[in-house]
């Protein structure tokens, strides 16, 4: 069992049968180790059957050639939340020079661990994929979905169709969150398996809702789940979102801004509407992590959640401050249009939004296209007619080249804002499942 010592940063698990003399001198190993990987997390899980014998530093451990010690360093690093960029690029220089001698399982514990701590590159992957590519055969299931997790992370712009054969051939083999992992690969290299996504949608929807807590342990699990499968259009079974709107919302107390963003995306994006009770409860959330919004990822959830709630708007007004020194011209196209200032809402904005937004919008003005400064003034003139900001900034507009405003009584409502979708979710959503 686990047991702190030393600091209260530091869990150091083990036999614990070691005279206290030796005790003392493996503690100090793993400090000096703990010293040279650096801090990076708030706790510190260190295994005293590995740290400090019979490695006492990390340029002992950058020598090492056999496979299953170098595949024990990187998962001990792993389980530290560490990483040591020299340390790991001199075992990455030793494992591409002796790849024939890897097994598949001792890989695929390397490719997870520097998935985990960042420092898995398309390089690496690219050099290592006709080797893991001829060497499907001695996978199993687990290391499957750690390579095609690991395809998907770098972006493979090659399809790895025969990991997607054997995902597809091991599917039954699978738990649901492989599954849903499996998916969420597939949805990020734009992969459309009938057999495994069919499948998966399946499992998902004899589990649920009945042992959602068996099966997701984490809203982020769920997120990923109700993304992945928008992303990969299923529609084929039709209780497949009925189920996923019904997880979403038993979960949705659980969910942090970034994986509020990914549903209502989601949900967007296959032409489902949240029922009232889901859109009340999404609101009611979205402002208690508001705080967590970036502006690009609140621009999304605006642009996408289908109520935006008088308490919701007077909250995101609280922070627009800080909100708009991150943002970018689309951020502030959608944040005018789709919530704070929609022209599509009865109710008056307040005088506020206006002040603070105005010099957001001014020093964009060159930036938005065409259909969004149009959007933009359709926008204030609904809620402010032509107050004096208003006039300063259709002059303004009126002075950028190229443009020429049609009747301010003109209502274009089109989506032009210029943001890839998929890259800013995945940037918001950053994870161990979705990176």
């Amino acid at each position: 069992m686990p047991r702190s010592v030393v600091r209260s940063v530091r869990v150091i698990i083990g036999q614990h049968r070691h005279h206290p003399a030796h005790r003392r001198g493996l503690v100090e190993a793993m400090e000096a180790i703990e010293g040279e990987l650096g801090m990076t997390a708030k706790e510190t899980i260190m295994n005293e059957n590995f740290w400090g014998r019979p490695f006492s530093t990390l340029e002992s451990m950058a020598k090492e050639e056999d496979p299953k010690v170098i595949a024990k360093i990187v998962s001990n690093c792993e389980l530290m939340h560490r990483r040591s960029i020299p340390l790991f690029t001199q075992l990455k220089g030793t494992l591409l020079g002796t790849l024939p001698q890897w097994r598949m399982h001792e890989l695929a514990t390397v490719v997870k661990g520097w998935r985990e701590l960042g420092f898995l590159t398309p390089d690496l992957m690219l050099s290592m994929l006709p080797y893991i590519t001829d060497n499907i055969h001695s996978m199993a299931s687990s290391d499957i979905v750690t390579f095609l997790d690991a395809f998907a992370t770098i972006r493979l712009t090659v399809e790895p169709q025969p990991l997607v054969e054997a995902a597809a051939g091991t599917i039954e083999e699978f738990t649901p969150l492989q599954l849903v992992s499996v998916c969420s690969s597939l949805a990020r290299l734009n992969i459309h398996s009938l057999a495994i996504i069919s499948r998966s949608a399946e499992v998902i929807c004899e589990l649920l809702p009945e042992h959602r807590r068996d099966v997701f342990s984490h809203g982020h699990d769920v997120a990923v789940t109700i993304y992945s499968f928008a992303k990969l259009q299923v529609m084929l079974n039709p209780s497949l979102w009925p189920t996923l709107m019904s997880l979403f919302h038993h979960t949705l107390d659980e969910m942090v801004a970034a994986h509020l963003t990914m549903c209502v995306t989601a949900f967007k994006r296959v032409h489902v509407r949240l029922t009232p009770s889901v859109a009340s409860a999404v609101n009611r959330r979205a402002m208690q992590v508001m705080a967590e919004f970036s502006a690009t990822g609140l621009a999304m959830f605006l642009r996408d959640v289908e109520i935006v709630s008088e308490s919701l708007v007077s909250r995101v007004a609280m922070h627009l401050p800080r909100l708009l020194e991150s943002a970018t011209a689309e951020d502030v196209a959608v944040l005018v249009k789709e919530g704070l200032l929609s022209a599509a809402s009865s109710r008056p904005s307040p005088i506020a939004i206006l002040d603070v937004l105005r010099p957001y919008i001014i020093q964009f003005a060159g930036s938005f296209t065409d259909a969004q400064r149009l959007d933009i003034l359709n926008c204030l003139m609904h809620h402010h007619g032509r107050e004096e900001s208003v006039e300063e900034i259709s002059g303004i507009f009126s002075s950028v080249r190229h443009w020429s405003p049609v009747s301010m009584n003109q209502s274009t409502f089109e989506r032009t804002i210029a943001v890839d979708e998929d890259e800013v979710t995945d940037a918001v959503a950053r994870s161990p499942l979705m990176a």
